[in-house]
């Protein structure tokens, strides 16, 4: 393992694309959305000042965000330089992680499932896709046929249509997963609750339990893959090994 970048603050949010790990910082009055090298250095801040910017996904030319708050904003930021300054959606039920894809923006509201809207929108009245009970809704990433979320509250990792229904249930009885992401056979979550990063197939773990790419992390939270590295923000408390840190491991094959 490796870090790349530390002094973060309170960094939740990753995900990779072809400028370096887009992040995201939810330091209450404070947060920041910003670019650190693959290579590890110096963050580049993109936007700031946000009210606990968390979830993050990006286009080839925009940067989404989610405000972490009762009744928080879903944003738009240029992902370059940070202009073009968007509001996407207002006042949702603590909205937590985003994904979009060539046609929509998906994210997760605590307060009310897993959500849609096209991309583009601004001032958007979501869709549902799923809204189980107990499941608590946090982390999300998309294939090209599914959406995938893991549930805070009842510990599932589970998937569904990008249309929406038909809702299952992928592995179950984790340690508070939060953030994930998927390549063409994998979904790979971090357990906040356990400190630890795991993984199955995109279609279940069956009666195998979840692989675990790492143990012992300073609350885990959000994951981001490339062909053979998984990456993961940590978010533990000042002090704690690793925290407040981008990690790297290689994959793990089943």
């Amino acid at each position: 393992m490796a870090v790349l970048s530390s002094g973060l603050g309170d960094p939740v949010g990753v995900v990779l694309d072809g400028l370096g790990l887009l992040f995201s910082n939810e330091t209450p009055g404070s947060g920041t959305v910003g670019r650190v090298p693959v290579q590890g250095g110096q963050a580049v801040l993109l936007a700031s000042n946000q009210s606990k910017a968390n979830g993050i996904a990006a286009t080839s030319t925009a940067v989404y965000w989610t405000e972490f708050i009762a009744n928080g904003n879903v944003m738009s930021a240029d992902k370059y330089d940070g202009g073009g300054l968007t509001t996407v959606a207002a006042m949702q039920a603590q909205p937590s992680r985003i994904a979009v894809n060539s046609d929509a923006i998906f994210w997760t509201n605590q307060g009310a499932g897993v959500v849609t809207c096209p991309l583009g929108s601004t001032s958007c009245a979501p869709q549902v896709i799923d809204a189980t009970s107990g499941c608590v809704p946090f982390g999300i990433t998309l294939d090209t046929h599914y959406v995938y979320w893991t549930c805070n509250g009842s510990g599932a990792v589970m998937r569904a249509p990008l249309g929406g229904g038909g809702s299952v249930v992928l592995a179950q009885h984790r340690l508070a997963p939060v953030g994930i992401a998927g390549d063409a056979t994998d979904v790979y979550w971090a357990e906040s609750g356990g400190g630890n990063v795991a993984t199955c197939p995109i279609n279940g773990c069956g009666p195998s339990s979840p692989t675990l790419v790492a143990q012992g992390q300073a609350v885990p939270w959000n994951v981001a893959l490339d062909d053979s590295s998984v990456y993961w923000t940590n978010e533990g408390a000042a002090g704690a090994q690793n925290a407040g840190s981008v990690m790297k491991a290689t994959k793990r094959r089943h």
